[in-house]
C-alpha cells in the first residue's frame, strides 16, 4: 500500500481561501460541487484528524 504524505491543513485552507478572494468567478461553490470536493477531502483529512485524537 503506498503511505500517503501528511496533508498540510492550514496551507491548503489558507491556499482556498486566497483562491475564493483572487478568483471568485472560477470557484464552483455549487452544492454538488461543495458535496465533491468533501468526498475527495475527507479521506485525505481523516488521517490528521485522527491523529489529534490520539494526542
Amino acid at each position: 500500500m503506498l503511505e500517503q504524505d501528511p496533508v498540510d491543513v492550514p496551507r491548503l485552507t489558507a491556499r482556498v481561501c486566497e483562491l475564493l478572494e483572487t478568483e471568485p468567478d472560477v470557484v464552483d461553490m455549487s452544492d454538488e460541487a461543495v458535496e465533491r470536493a468533501a468526498l475527495i477531502l475527507r479521506p485525505l483529512l481523516q488521517p490528521a484528524t485522527d491523529a489529534r485524537a490520539a494526542v
